[in-house]
């Protein structure tokens, strides 16, 4: 076993993951595991409330009782732990840990078990000792049947009637509603000197309605509320969640349906409820679960690996779910004892199926190397995933079977070449008729889901009966709750009463006030109070427009919309909540939003859900309803200011803070809560005095005004009293106070744990004691913080958070010379934490952490260091791929700008690295202009400062030759890219990055040009390369798979790309999100390449997917946009929807035009193309003059043989033949025909279009044995090359002219 801290040194955050001894019946092994310690950090920490007991309670039994529901064996180390601390705090006479039976039917008793009984089968009663007080605590996870059905309420009423029960819960309190425990917080009076429950009493007339039995987190805030409840006689009651247990035979005022029993919830159903109420952590860890043969090691294994920053309460959410089941052991089946859970069935192919190939082929390889030496069969596996074709699998061992029948499913669940394999597996495990599975069936529910028997024990409050207390299906972002929250009723009630009286989503609630009035923390609580009323509730930090789209983005997720974390994810929230699917009862919260011009954008446009805003600015109450938070009532005040100093274990000699003394405090500190809470934890921490706190506070506030004029929102009690407790820091904890020091200058937002703790970062400190560089003394310094309530620490999510006027507070104080330090250590913290590989999506996530703190900081226009200013670059190269393309360009310019060099000195090179990349951003943001002339002047300076052959040179070439093909200048950017392979050729490897770059550049220039023959040669190198190099499931290797499909295509193999292109587009599905940029690119073109093989409808769902995907993602005028806009007007013409047709080509060729220009080949095009329909329609003056214009411009810019022109040329002599001009129509099409067999071959679709044509023209003039012989002739070539049911080959059989679509290559 790995050895760990002691208790006394465990600090508050201590690290999750340590190498553990795991004892397998194959022999022990050595791997890292996920710790399940208490959620707080350190089972010390949280048992300090205990610690400090009124003496008179060493005469209390303490008594652990511990569900013995299977779920709860991820618990048993944590509460070990806590059972542990207990006895030694010597403060209880004998501590005592029993396991409990909780009853499965209303019948049964409970029963418990000592240490040493083999079976629960002691009573209830056993714990009953009228005279000697006792405190039961019951941990659990609410799993159990039994707690959903009330089956427990006759123990607790036992137990509860003489002594004190309270139950712990396992979960995080956002996720109780999917137990089978959902409580109610209530304000309880402390015991006094009563011993039992029978003792506490609420609000009045709550003692009638039955036992209350309070409810906590195994966590320092919960237990110090329970000790308080407890010892602490006269003090304010204590808010606790509570359980309200009926007499017997009663039923309780209030009958909540409890949450659905996860063994009668289909498999199906219930992995969709889970994948929509979990954590993304949850549902991604159950992904991962699912490729694995599952026990409790290998479940904390994967999540140490391939999860790291996961707890145990992730793990649990599955479990609790019903996903999971224990099976019974069985050597003959299972002799590595590797299998001792299991998935309930349908729920692993299910999770597999939503899970990417990569993710499932980790978990295997991850088995592979930790466990292949000594399991024959999980190397056999690993083998076949990294090469299914070599793959034999001639038998399977007994002793393997419960092994084989879960990895056989995780080769079929992967598809395509591991079929073959998991056919193999299966005939293998295959039984013979009457025996039975390696692993058992799950038992089957005993009757249908209904109303659960003995629910009306459990009541959720004494107040009087409202709505069924269930959680939101999907609770997200939710800030913990603040355990010291007070009053405000006033503004709870009217935000419940504008909540519930009609108020849309048209027009938000909007919640203003100066900072420190607590505007924030009235929601958070007011959420609490009310999630039960809301199918959805998310919380999103709006203070920057990059941080709403990433809570839109996990939002979506959750809702199972089909985007991924894009900025596209945005529309596709909106719309889905406008109209109420999949939920209709949602509640958006928009915490400490600036601009309402900015924020109101992301709003759904209506809805049947509500809006919450918390701003100080003004502005909004223009767009929304206002609701004023200001200070603290007086009285207010003085109770938080009480219940802050009012401790458990407070010295005798130490005076209770008098009326007089609380009025004066909040007098002097402007009744601002932000102040009250900070003074209150200073009084409560340091026992001093009131009266010797505000001389203390008069003297800051003295050295505060004696400073120079602060900043207008710079609020002078706030800075007083944050400044007596810094102060200490700076003597008695300067650790403590540097990390706040840094944290000051990065944004007002969560900052996690890892982020701080990440390895390098521990440079960043020259101090001997950095908090920084142990994560021991990280641990110290975060609990010194925490205690003076100098931030807001999150132990759920793992993040520390400092209110911005702390920050202020903090920046104001420092010296010229500590801020430049100090900030100069936030930016080699920021960079120390660079992944440096923004273009991979599995560091997106990081850098979007990253990004509100980089902003926050000034490192964009401020980063000297190379390392920052790398970080830099990479987020803006994060932010193009992410699909933020606006957010990009911000932050390419304002660091290209910032970083310009003294006048006479030369760029330094990520200068010009900066600026390659904005010039890239407004290229792809369609503004060609501006980013032509950017790209030329950058062009110069590369060559002038590092010569003409440099590789940052050649880029820049690139992006020239970008440019002119936006000019429509398709010849010169072939030349250019031709000259910039050349000499990439002759400088790099022909596989080297920069070579094959350039031949990608060139493709795309060779296919814009027409020349598709060379193009596909170039493709097909660069595939072959990037296969060599990446693998073929890479997506690199799947892009260029696509261009050599595409050039394919274009040479006129329609059948055979169609087949290729929809394997591929299979594969993009599979691995990229729906509206990933490569993904709209392979659906784009996936929609040509059914019209050319004739399926229209087909081709006609996926373009106007594709439109769909292009617009949200890059803005209607975007040429790609464009482009897709032209091709679904192709799809339209084709589908013979002419009227929809139309009103897309015009506004297309409008758009065009005020985009490239009047000359531009794809204006043309799409002039092109809506002549086609004009003809169509009946208008041939307009379609013809249209064409004729085409045609003349098309010659000019491309020349008359380009695939463009050929194609114009070919409809201009339709509208000849329309107008009965014959004679002309033959003249044109007979040399357009001669350049068609000349430029593409005699049996390209095209050519073929040409003939039947110019067969048509013939028979027309009266030549009819030239045209019979043509059409035969072009006919029989239809047949071969496009098969005799393809429309063309039909429309030619019957002599029915050929339309040439104007489909452009992209840009």
């Amino acid at each position: 076993m790995a050895e760990t801290l002691p208790p006394e040194d465990r600090p508050d955050d201590a690290p999750l993951i340590e190498q553990r001894t795991v004892h397998l019946p194959g022999g022990d092994v050595q791997w890292p595991v996920v710790v399940s310690y208490p959620g707080d950090g350190t089972v010390a920490t949280a048992l300090l409330p205990l610690a400090e007991l009124d003496v008179s309670r060493q005469e209390w039994d303490f008594e652990v009782l511990v569900d013995d529901h299977y779920s709860m064996q991820l618990w048993t180390e944590a509460i070990d732990a806590f059972a542990d601390e207990v006895s030694r705090l010597a403060v209880f006479r004998r501590v005592r840990r029993w396991r409990l039976r909780v009853p499965s039917t209303a019948a049964e008793p409970a029963r418990l078990a000592g240490p040493i009984d083999p079976e629960p089968d002691r009573v209830a009663q056993i714990l009953v000792t009228p005279g000697r007080p006792r405190c039961i605590l019951i941990c659990t996870d609410g799993a159990a049947p039994g707690w959903r059905h009330g089956h427990l309420a006759e123990a607790l009423r036992t137990w509860g009637a003489t002594h004190f029960v309270a139950i712990v819960h396992m979960l995080p309190q956002q996720i109780w509603g999917r137990s089978g425990i959902i409580g109610q917080r209530t304000a309880l009076s402390p015991l006094g000197d009563a011993v039992a429950n029978a003792g506490l009493t609420g609000p009045a007339g709550a003692a009638d309605e039955g036992l209350t039995v309070p409810v906590i987190e195994l966590a320092g805030p919960w237990l110090h509320e329970l000790a308080r409840l407890i010892a602490s006689p006269g003090s304010d009651p204590v808010e606790i969640p509570c359980l309200f247990v009926g007499g017997p035979g009663e039923s309780s005022p209030v009958s909540p349906t409890p949450p659905a029993d996860p063994a009668r919830v289909r498999p199906g159903p219930a992995v969709a409820h889970f994948q929509a109420g979990a954590s993304p952590e949850a549902v991604r860890l159950a992904q991962l679960l699912a490729a694995a043969p599952l026990s409790i090691p290998i479940m904390r294994l994967i999540q140490a690996e391939l999860m790291p920053r996961s707890g145990p309460g992730h793990l649990a959410e599955i479990v609790v779910a019903g996903l999971l089941r224990p099976v019974e052991a069985d050597p003959a089946a299972d002799e590595s004892g590797l299998v001792t859970h299991r998935f309930v069935p349908g729920a692993r192919a299910a999770l597999l199926a939503a899970s990417q190939q990569q993710t499932t082929k980790q978990v295997i390889h991850l088995l592979d190397h930790h466990l292949g030496d000594r399991v024959p069969i999980i190397r056999l596996v690993a083998t076949t995933v990294r090469s299914p074709a070599a793959a034999t699998i001639s038998r399977i061992e007994p002793g393997e079977r419960r092994l084989a029948e879960v990895l056989a499913g995780v080769l079929r669940a992967l598809s395509g070449p591991y079929l073959s394999p998991a056919a193999d597996m299966e005939r293998h495990l295959a039984r013979p008729r009457g025996t039975s599975s390696a692993l058992p069936p799950l038992p089957e529910p005993a009757g249908p889901p209904g109303p659960a028997a003995g629910a009306e024990f459990f009541g959720t409050s004494p107040r009087p009966p409202g709505p069924a207390g269930r959680l939101p299906v999907i609770l997200g972002r939710l800030p913990p709750r603040n355990p010291n929250f007070t009053g405000r009723f006033d503004l709870l009630a009217e935000l419940q009463t504008r909540l519930a009286t009609g108020t849309t989503a048209v027009l938000p609630e909007a919640l203003h006030g100066m900072g420190g009035v607590g505007k924030t923390q009235v929601v958070i609580e007011f959420v609490y109070q009310h999630q039960t009323e809301y199918e959805v509730i998310w919380w999103i930090s709006a203070e920057q427009p990059s941080q709403i789209v990433a809570g839109m983005v996990e939002l979506a997720q959750r809702l199972g919309l089909p985007v991924g974390a894009e900025a596209a994810a945005v529309p596709a929230v909106r719309e889905a909540l406008r109209r109420g699917e999949p939920y209709a009862n949602w509640l958006l919260i928009f915490d400490n939003a600036d601009s309402p011009e900015v924020v109101a954008e992301y709003f759904p446009k209506g809805g049947p859900g509500r809006i919450i805003v918390t701003s100080r600015n003004l502005q909004w109450s223009r767009v929304a309803r206002q609701i004023d938070v200001d200070i603290f009532k007086r009285a207010e005040s003085v109770a938080l200011l009480r219940r802050r100093t009012e401790r458990p274990g407070r010295p005798s000699d130490r005076p209770a803070l008098t009326d007089a003394d609380a009025d004066a405090l909040a007098e002097a500190l402007g009744d601002l809560p932000l102040a009250i809470e900070q003074a209150g934890a200073w009084l409560a921490e340091t026992g001093m005095q009131a009266r010797e706190y505000l001389d203390l506070f008069q003297s800051k506030t003295t050295e505060l005004m004696e400073m120079s004029a602060p900043a207008p929102f710079y609020n002078t009690p706030v800075a007083a009293a944050w400044n007596v407790s810094l102060d200490y820091l700076a003597r008695n904890r300067p650790a403590a106070l540097r990390l706040l020091q840094i944290c000051a200058f990065l944004a007002p937002e969560p900052i996690s744990r890892n982020l701080l703790l990440r390895p390098g970062v521990a440079q960043i400190e020259d101090e001997p004691d950095s908090a920084l560089r142990d994560p021991i003394q990280f641990g110290r310094a975060v609990l010194e913080i925490s205690r003076y309530a100098l931030a807001r620490i999150d132990h759920v999510n793992n993040n520390i958070q400092l209110h911005r006027l702390v920050q202020s507070v903090l920046v104001r104080r420092m010296t010229d010379p500590e801020r430049e330090t100090m900030r100069d250590r936030a930016y080699r913290l920021l960079a120390a934490n660079d992944p440096n590989q923004p273009d991979e999506r599995s560091s997106w996530p990081w850098y979007a952490e990253l990004y509100p703190h980089l902003r926050a900081s000034g490192a964009i226009t401020g980063a000297v260091d190379p390392y920052l200013r790398r970080l830099v670059i990479n987020e803006a190269r994060y932010h193009a791929g992410w699909g933020d393309l606006k957010e990009s360009l911000v932050i390419s310019r304002e660091a290209y700008e910032a970083w310009a060099p003294p006048a006479g000195e030369p760029d330094p090179e990520q200068r010009l690295e900066i600026g390659r990349w904005l010039g890239y951003v407004l290229f792809a943001l369609g503004r060609s202009e501006e980013a032509a002339t950017h790209n030329l002047e950058l062009l110069e300076t590369h060559r002038a400062l590092l010569g003409p052959e440099h590789e940052a040179t050649f880029d820049s070439l690139q992006a020239v030759a970008a440019d002119l093909r936006a000019q429509g200048k398709f010849q010169e950017a072939v030349e250019l890219s031709r000259q910039v392979y050349a000499g990439c050729q002759a400088e790099f490897r022909d596989d080297g990055p920069p070579t094959l770059k350039a031949a990608q550049n060139l493709a795309v220039s060779l296919r814009l040009a027409g020349l598709f023959e060379e193009a596909g040669r170039l493709d097909q190198q660069i595939y072959d390369t990037k296969v060599w190099t990446h693998g073929p499931a890479h997506v690199e290797s799947l892009v260029a798979l696509r261009g050599v499909i595409i050039a394919r295509r274009q040479l006129g193999e329609y059948m055979e790309a169609r087949d290729r292109f929809e394997a591929l587009a299979v594969t993009f599905f599979e691995t990229l999100t729906d509206r990933d940029p490569q993904m709209l690119e392979t659906k784009w073109g996936l929609s040509v390449t059914r019209r050319k093989a004739g399926d229209h409808e087909g081709a006609l769902a996926l373009s106007r997917d594709a439109l769909r995907g292009y617009e949200s993602v890059l803005g209607p005028d975007n040429w790609s946009t464009l482009t897709a806009a032209l091709n679904l007007s192709l799809d339209l013409r084709q589908a013979a929807l002419l009227d929809e047709a139309e009103v897309i080509a015009e506004d297309n060729f409008r758009r065009f035009r005020q985009t490239l220009g009047k000359e531009h080949p794809h204006t043309l095009a799409a002039g092109g193309n809506l002549a086609i329909i004009l003809r169509l329609r009946g208008n041939l003056a307009d379609a013809r003059a249209l064409n004729e214009a085409t045609v003349r411009r098309l010659h000019d810019r491309l020349g008359d043989s380009h695939i463009l022109s050929l194609g114009c040329t070919t409809n201009l002599a339709s509208d000849l033949y329309a107008a009965g001009e014959f004679q002309d129509a033959y003249d044109l099409d007979a040399e357009n025909l001669k350049r068609y067999r000349r430029v593409l071959g005699e049996d390209h679709p095209s050519t073929l279009a040409a003939a039947l044509n110019l067969a048509i023209d013939l028979r027309e003039l009266g030549r009819v044995d030239e045209a019979e012989a043509l059409w035969h002739d072009t006919l029989d070539r239809y047949r071969r090359t496009l098969r005799a049911t393809h429309p063309a080959t039909t429309d030619a059989e019957n002599w029915i002219r050929a339309n040439c679509d104007m489909d452009p290559m992209p840009l």
